[in-house]
């Protein structure tokens, strides 16, 4: 998802410096507990047949476009997570709602601006950036993470207390209907597929997508206090399936 180039670089530090002097509502981690399941909810090709499952009783979490997907069902998020610098996400939010949106500083300032009273919190990523956003707030608190906003949602909600995650859409592989997302997706054209035989199957997947569910395998190591159920059928689920069954 993240670029490492210059240009992606020199965005992102500039989107933190103009997000850190307009908006001063920061998340902080929590030292209590919450043993209720949290959902978070990935915009993978599987959400299109598993967004029915969601129950509306517990907290919803959605990433990227899969906020507006679930608008347009009827369902309205508690919470949105964003962590990706590219001003294409600000076109992934149209019908912001009453949902709670909890933003990454390094996002577009479009998106920022376009939602109604957002919190930042701070993604860890480059020593440099870690010191850029130091100089400008000492305090500051860094959430660790994967790549994609999903795996980033995770730990973000570990921190403030959730330990019961119930996720969907997070697939780690293209659909032969749907391609590699629930719905319209306004980013660059998608990278180049790999086909992966799996369990006796063959998946559609992606150098980063398998970057992705590398750091899922990670965050379930690290976070071994943690409940992490995967719903539909892809890739990443089909990994953590066959771990369970070794």
């Amino acid at each position: 998802m993240l670029s490492n180039g210059a240009a992606s670089y020199t965005d992102r530090l500039t989107n933190i410096a103009a997000n850190i002097e307009a908006n001063k509502n920061r998340l902080w981690p929590a030292s209590v507990s919450v043993s209720d399941p949290i959902q978070i909810v990935c915009f993978g090709p599987s959400l299109r047949r598993t967004w029915e499952l969601i129950d509306d009783t517990y907290p919803i979490v959605t990433v990227s476009g899969a906020h507006d997907f679930l608008r347009g069902r009827g369902i309205t998020p508690t919470h949105h997570v964003e962590f990706d610098w590219r001003p294409h996400k600000a076109r992934h939010v149209n019908d912001p709602g009453d949902t709670l949106f909890w933003l990454a500083s390094c996002v577009s300032p479009d998106l920022v601006a376009k939602v109604r009273n957002p919190s930042l919190w701070h993604a860890e990523q480059s020593l440099e950036e870690i010191k850029f956003i130091r100089q400008r707030e000492t305090a500051a608190w860094f959430v660790p993470g994967g790549s994609s906003a999903g795996l980033r949602a995770l730990e973000l909600f570990i921190a403030t207390g959730f330990r019961n995650f119930e996720i969907f859409g997070m697939d780690s592989s293209f659909d032969d209907k749907f391609g590699g997302w629930a719905g319209q997706h306004h980013g660059p054209r998608r990278a180049d597929v790999i086909e992966l035989p799996y369990a006796g199957r063959k998946f559609r997947t992606s150098v980063p997508f398998l970057m992705y569910a590398d750091q899922f395998q990670h965050c379930k190591r690290v976070h071994g206090d943690c409940i992490f159920n995967l719903h539909g059928d892809g890739l990443l689920q089909s990994m953590n399936n066959k771990e369970k069954s070794a």
